[in-house]
C-alpha cells in the first residue's frame, strides 16, 4: 500500500440511508399493529388507516410523504452508488 493513501477516510460501503423521523414513526406504528398489545392496537386506532411507506399513497400526511420520498431518493442514489 502506498504510503500517502489514507484508508480510514473513506469507508468500503458507505451506510444504507437511515429514513426520517416520520418515517421511522410509520414502522414503528405497524410493527405495533403487527406485535403489539391489544391495548396498544387500539391506541392506533383504525388500523387500516396506517400509512404504509412502502406504498406511498398511502401516506396522506403532507409532512411525512415530502421526507419519505425524500429517503427513497437517498435509497436509490445509495443503491445506485454501492
Amino acid at each position: 500500500m502506498q504510503p500517502d493513501m489514507q484508508t480510514d477516510s473513506m469507508p468500503l460501503v458507505r451506510p444504507f440511508p437511515m429514513p426520517g423521523r416520520l418515517v421511522g414513526l410509520a414502522y414503528r406504528e405497524l410493527d405495533q399493529a403487527a406485535n403489539g398489545t391489544k391495548e396498544q392496537r387500539a391506541a392506533l386506532g383504525d388500523l387500516s388507516g396506517l400509512p404504509r411507506p412502502w406504498e406511498p399513497a398511502s401516506c396522506t400526511d403532507l409532512a411525512l410523504r415530502a421526507e419519505l420520498w425524500a429517503w427513497l431518493d437517498a435509497v436509490v442514489i445509495w443503491l445506485n452508488h454501492e
